[in-house]
């Protein structure tokens, strides 16, 4: 009997072949995915803008010392819609605090400057602030919203 001469891709080459296929495949169809924006038309939150402003360098800052310190930020609100509230988390070097700071009406570019004692941070407890994230909140028929899309984060902590 005699073998005939086949010519043909080996197994190996043949498996290694699909991998590559598949694996270029998925970097089109992720990259194309990536580009597109799917946009919710009953999106309550998506005209609000809140921008956070640099005071003495610093976005965030704290006053006082020990159990006794306090938190000072001015936030813009840029958007479309009037704010009532914000949520603030706050990253420390050795834990996290949130803070939620309701009844509170911020107009549409308009601004709150938080210079008061109110925010109570312990810096024993939580250490430096790292950074901060603020989630700006809305009404609608008379239910509080908050909307974590369009949050901002606030990298330049410091003393006041």
């Amino acid at each position: 009997m005699k073998i005939k001469n086949k010519k043909g891709v080996s197994p190996l080459i043949a498996t290694i072949l699909l991998i590559s296929f598949a694996v270029a495949l998925g970097v089109v169809v992720m990259s194309w995915g990536r580009n597109i924006e799917i946009s919710n038309p009953g999106d309550k939150c998506s005209e609000v803008d809140i921008k956070v402003r640099e005071v003495n360098n610093y976005n965030i800052c704290y006053s006082g010392s020990g159990s006794d310190a306090y938190i000072n930020f001015v936030i813009d609100n840029i958007g479309n819609p009037d704010l009532h509230g914000i949520s603030l988390w706050v990253v420390g070097e050795k834990e996290t605090k949130l803070f939620e700071i309701d009844n509170i009406l911020i107009k549409q570019g308009s601004l709150f400057d938080k210079k008061d004692k109110e925010l109570a941070y312990d810096l024993d407890k939580y250490g430096k602030i790292k950074h901060a994230q603020f989630i700006p909140k809305i009404k609608i028929d008379e239910t509080i919203d908050i909307c974590p899309k369009n949050s901002i984060k606030a990298d330049k902590a410091g003393i006041c």
